[in-house]
């Protein structure tokens, strides 16, 4: 009697145990650990396909969520290659031709220089609860990890739907699943090294896999991370990308 007892109490409290706050709100908790409204970084990049790798060095600016800088700088023949994104556009500064392309919309969801992200994905950052309504998954939370489905709340976003692997204990994201409106699993990505910025936790390691192309997968590697520095508006202006250095 006393085992049944015990084991029922354990199944009446799981619930109350898992949901002590709701889905949405667990997403805004974890937005607070990791948004940011600035950031800059150097980021390394290894980019592995068909048993082949390159290695791209970059510095990244991101500002406002949806404005971003990117300049390349290794390898040396692609040394000043510069990436300017604003709202739903990006141009690319090609210096060795002195030219700059746009490219916008659905380009956006191409791959960036043959790794396993889109333009997208390097460019932007927005708070998850904005874009998305969350709910619990609960056939894979348990004592260690939450997992939320998000589904969009707006047409225009990146991924229609997102699976999230959170960590019970430090409350941050390990593993994210990115899908088509299909259901189509469309990108892969895992998160390691937290480092905290006063309050603001950021990956120092990511690992991504694009789910539609085989045998590749895309490491990234971050330096010199400044978490709310203070980036020029000038630095996000096409005659900015096209200046002389």
């Amino acid at each position: 009697m006393n085992l049944l007892y015990n084991v029922m109490s354990v199944i009446l409290l799981f619930p109350v145990f898992v949901f002590s706050m709701t889905a949405d709100e667990l997403l805004n908790r974890i937005d607070n650990k990791q948004y940011y409204k600035s950031i800059s970084y150097k980021a390394i990049m290894k980019i592995h396909f068909e048993g082949e790798t390159v290695e791209k060095h970059m510095n990244i600016y991101v500002k406002r969520g949806n404005e971003a800088y990117l300049e390349i700088i290794y390898p040396p023949e692609e040394n000043g290659t510069r990436y300017l994104k604003l709202k739903n556009a990006m141009w690319i500064y090609f210096p060795a031709a002195d030219d700059v392309i746009r490219i916008s919309g659905h380009m956006l969801k191409q791959s960036m220089f043959g790794s396993d992200l889109s333009y997208e994905d390097v460019s932007s950052s927005q708070k998850l609860s904005e874009l998305y309504n969350a709910s619990y998954d609960t056939t894979l939370t348990n004592d260690t990890m939450y997992v939320l489905d998000l589904v969009a709340k707006k047409s225009n976003v990146s991924y229609y739907k997102r699976k999230i692997y959170i960590s019970r204990d430090r409350l941050l994201i390990n593993k994210m699943e990115l899908y088509a409106k299909s259901g189509r699993l469309l990108r892969t990505m895992a998160f390691g090294d937290y480092q905290n910025y006063d309050g603001i936790y950021v990956p120092m390691r990511m690992l991504v896999k694009d789910e539609i192309r085989n045998n590749s997968y895309t490491q990234i590697l971050l330096l010199n991370v400044k978490v709310g520095v203070i980036l020029p508006d000038k630095m996000f202006t096409k005659s900015y990308l096209r200046r002389k250095t």
